[in-house]
């Protein structure tokens, strides 16, 4: 089998598994951006990454600097999680 060859069924499988691939990743891509989560897929691999952006409001407590403690009790504006969700920003329509 020459070199050429071997390159040609390469390509022909590669094409099958990203058809594949489109298929069965279609409707949870689609269902993944209807939450308006990210879609990544990674180059040169048929690997899918998701990402929730609500992860983008989590940030370490700024009153216990994420340890969750105030002493020896638990913080109170993180309930002792050491973590702070921020609230979504919600925009006001103007009349």
């Amino acid at each position: 089998m020459s070199d050429d060859t071997h390159r040609q069924g390469t390509r022909w499988w590669t094409r099958l598994l990203d058809m594949i691939d489109e298929r069965v990743s279609a409707p949870i891509d689609d269902d993944a951006r209807r939450r308006e989560w990210t879609v990544t897929v990674l180059p040169g691999t048929r690997t899918h990454v998701y990402r929730d952006p609500r992860w983008d409001r989590r940030r370490l407590c700024d009153h216990c600097s994420g340890s969750g403690l105030e002493g020896a009790r638990p913080c109170r504006p993180c309930d002792g999680t050491g973590v702070i969700t921020d609230q979504p920003v919600r925009h006001v329509e103007e009349s």
